[in-house]
Formats: structure tokens, sequence, C-alpha cells
């Protein structure tokens, strides 16, 4: 092969057609704007210090429990070894983890609905009396560490609706390794903190400047950015969709028109073929009886 040959030409850029730009309107959902709050790194540090703080007792029972249940020993020797390390106190003051924290905060959103407050008509009153003694009162995510984002969104809204209100505290990065390891959980990176849990005095101290988290949407009288009815808000999102011009408007029409009257021009042969076969078939059926009744009748003559 010649080397003309073997150098193929490349192929001509397709060109890329014409675009303008097109503004559509949406729809604003308040429901989206409930945000975490921002929390300065060095604040966030602070707290992640002293929740380990509370968090250390629990990593020699935790990892104790683990190995007992991995190993199949005597009754007995369980028994001993389980008087080593006991239940630590503050374990029933915390929620771990994400099922846990979720079933507590839910708990706690739905002593406003049974209330009777709620059931007023004027609705300008709730019930923040929680019936539960001891509610969760801080709740600490490490959001940064938790993929997909949705695991731990809802938390934003049930702490709204909670009640008594919670704060949430977002951790900064890699905190979940830290709690893991204080804690002898593997990835855990929610932690809920119970109103009377013992020294967390300096904890509830330093979550004085975190604010609670404000919703639009939120109850009545709490929570909100403004009260009363808010108006429609349209947003509009810019995108862009390609110039058609008229003249190729009017080339693809011509063409689905000349398509159309070419598969009509190539089908109309074919249907008369086959009338003039039709026609011919019968002509020969008639010519075929017209002699059998003259042989017929040569033999009836003779």
């Amino acid at each position: 092969m010649s080397q003309a040959g073997a150098k193929r030409k490349a192929p001509e850029p397709i060109a890329e057609p014409k675009r303008k730009a097109v503004y559509r309107p949406l729809l604003d959902n308040p429901l989206v704007k409930v945000q975490w709050p921002e929390i300065p790194t060095n604040e966030g540090q602070l707290y992640l210090d002293l929740l380990c703080g509370l968090l250390r007792p629990l990593q020699p029972y935790i990892a104790e429990k683990s190995n007992h249940s991995h190993k199949s020993t005597a009754k007995a020797h369980d028994s001993q070894s389980q008087g080593k390390h006991h239940r630590p106190d503050v374990l029933a003051h915390l929620t771990l983890g994400i099922n846990k924290s979720t079933q507590a905060l839910e708990s706690q959103t739905s002593e406003i609905y049974i209330s009777s407050s709620y059931a007023t008509k004027n609705h300008k009153t709730f019930n923040r009396a929680a019936k539960i003694k001891n509610p969760v009162t801080a709740l600490f995510v490490a959001r940064h560490d938790i993929t997909p984002a949705i695991l731990v969104s809802h938390f934003l809204m049930l702490s709204v609706t909670a009640s008594p209100r919670v704060k949430v505290v977002t951790l900064p990065r890699k905190s979940m390794e830290t709690i893991s390891s204080f804690s002898g959980i593997a990835e855990l990176g929610v932690v809920g903190v119970r109103k009377d849990c013992p020294n967390a005095e300096m904890l509830f101290q330093a979550l004085e400047k975190v604010d609670y988290v404000s919703a639009p949407w939120g109850l009545p009288g709490e929570n909100r950015n403004s009260g009363g009815y808010q108006g429609l808000n349209l947003k509009t999102i810019a995108t862009t969709m390609p110039i058609i011009q008229k003249q190729q408007k009017n080339q693809k029409q011509n063409q689905s028109q000349s398509q159309g009257q070419g598969h009509i021009a190539t089908t109309m042969p074919i249907i008369q073929k086959q009338k003039n076969q039709k026609n011919q078939n019968q002509g020969q059926g008639q010519s075929q009886g017209q002699t059998l009744k003259q042989v017929q009748n040569k033999k009836e003559i003779s």
C-alpha cells in the first residue's frame, strides 16, 4: 500500500448549531431552605474534644462486649470476665448511630402532635414541655464523612419539630475516625446527647454559642424567619437551546413531503400491476369456460 493511500484525510469537524439563552421559570420550594449551621473549625474541634471525653468510658466496655460476642467459651468464664468492665452510666444518656438518633428525635416530635394544644383552632400556642423525661438536646453529626448526604439530611427537619428543640452540631472533617476510636464503635458518625447526661456540663455550656436550626416552614410562632403566609416566589433558570432557522425548517418539511410522495409513487405501480394480473386471470378463466362449453355442444350434436 502506498503512503498516499495509507494517509487518510482527517474528518472535517462537525459544526455545532448555534444556541441562544433561554430563561425557564421555576417555583421556589421552601422546604430546601433548611441549611446546616455553620460552625468555625476551631469551635468544631472544641466540641469534638468535649464529646470524645464523654465517649471515652465506652471504649473498654464496647471492646470487651465485642470480644465475647465472637468467642464461644464457658458460661462461668463469661460471667467472671464480664465483671471487669461494668456498663457505663453515660451510655444510657447517649444515642449512638443514625438509627438510634432518628428514633429518639421522632419520639420527641410526636409529642407535639398528640398534645391538646395542637388541636386548638388558632394554633398559636404549642406545648413545648416534653413528656420524655430525658430528651435529646444536642446532636453531633460528622456529615462531611458520611456519604451519601441524604442519610443525615432528615436530622435538620427533625431538630426543628422536636420537643424540646435540638441543637445540631456539625463536626470537622475526619471526625468519624476520632469518634470511632474513642467509643470503640466502627464508623460512628452521629451521636445524640440527652439533657441529663453526666459530666456534660462543659459541653452544654460551650454549645450556648450554637444557634438552633431555623426553617421558614417551622411551627407557628417558633423557628420562623417571618410569620404568616409567604408570597409566591418564582425563580428562573438560565439555560440554552439550539437556534433553528426558518430555512432549515422548510427544508425538513419539504424532505418529509417528498419522502411521502415518493412512497406513494412507488406503491401505485405495484397496486396497478396487481389489478392487471387479477383481470388477466379472470379473462383466462372466462375463455377456458367458453371453450369447455363449445366442446360439450359439439359432442351433443354428434
